[in-house]
């Protein structure tokens, strides 16, 4: 039992390493948000989760031949107070 639980773990050890051949390098410029919400939780005072989308444009990179354009990126966070 303890064989083939030693094979399985160097068998997805080399699995992992054969996929990560490939470097992916880009780069993004995101201005300000285009659309922010925020909610009040009303646990205690001054605490709510803010949600933000960005429309992004890419500065460099690609994949598998296919230049990167464009792109959204989503970001959540937990506000306390007068700090993120």
């Amino acid at each position: 039992m303890k064989t083939a639980t030693w094979m399985g773990i160097v068998l997805c050890l080399c699995a992992s390493a054969a996929l990560a051949q490939s470097k992916i390098e880009s780069g993004w410029a995101c201005p300000k948000a285009t659309t922010a919400n925020s909610i009040d939780v009303g646990d205690q005072p001054h605490h709510s989760y803010m949600i933000a989308q960005f429309n992004c444009t890419s500065t460099k990179g690609e994949i598998d031949g296919v230049k990167e354009k464009e792109g959204t990126a989503t970001e959540f966070a937990e506000v306390t107070g007068n700090r993120l």
